[in-house]
């Protein structure tokens, strides 16, 4: 559903065969992300994109939106690995590595933020990622050595970064911390 600034309510239309879908975030420009599932209840993920006019668009199986800029790039995760659409769909994947990586945060320059982690059976550890419009990632520093296992969730369009550290090895052990990385 989306709620009109005057309290009137639109239902939002999922794919036909959808049993399932939500909406989890919305642009400045209406357009609205989120996620469904085609048939059973127990099928895979299929990120959705409703435009501001209300039509939707499947991002594909085992694909999960995160994020939405204002000129409609989404990002998220495409089968494991951190990826970015197209305002029309397109999927373009961003940096493939043997780590699993999550797109979760997108500017309206374009860049993008989330985090990389050890594939399973390892104990997962994450690690804070920034990938630039052009493509290339960088980590973004460690809080501390002790402390290396971080998320970033948000980017600013000004580059500020948001995010969590996980404390690990302390009386707080499995303790998250908010982290904020300045440009």
């Amino acid at each position: 559903m989306v709620w009109g600034p005057d309290g009137t309510v639109t239902a939002l239309a999922a794919p036909a065969g959808y049993v399932t879908s939500s909406a989890t975030r919305i642009t400045d420009s209406g357009i609205i992300i989120g996620t469904g599932r085609p048939g059973a209840p127990t099928g895979a993920d299929h990120a959705l994109v409703w435009n501001a006019a209300g039509a939707v668009a499947d991002l594909g199986a085992g694909s999960r939106a995160r994020a939405v800029n204002n000129g409609g790039t989404v990002v998220g995760n495409l089968g494991g690995q951190a990826a970015r659409w197209s305002a029309d769909g397109t999927p373009l994947p961003l940096a493939p590595s043997t780590l699993t990586s999550v797109a979760t945060g997108i500017n309206d320059q374009g860049a993008i933020v989330g985090y990389t982690s050890d594939p399973p059976p390892a104990r997962a550890q994450f690690y804070a990622q920034r990938w630039e419009p052009d493509g290339s990632v960088t980590a973004l520093p460690e809080w501390a050595s002790v402390y290396p296992y971080s998320t970033a969730y948000f980017i600013t369009d000004s580059g500020i970064v948001v995010g969590e550290l996980m404390l690990r090895g302390l009386a707080g052990y499995g303790r998250p911390e908010v982290l904020r990385w300045h440009p």
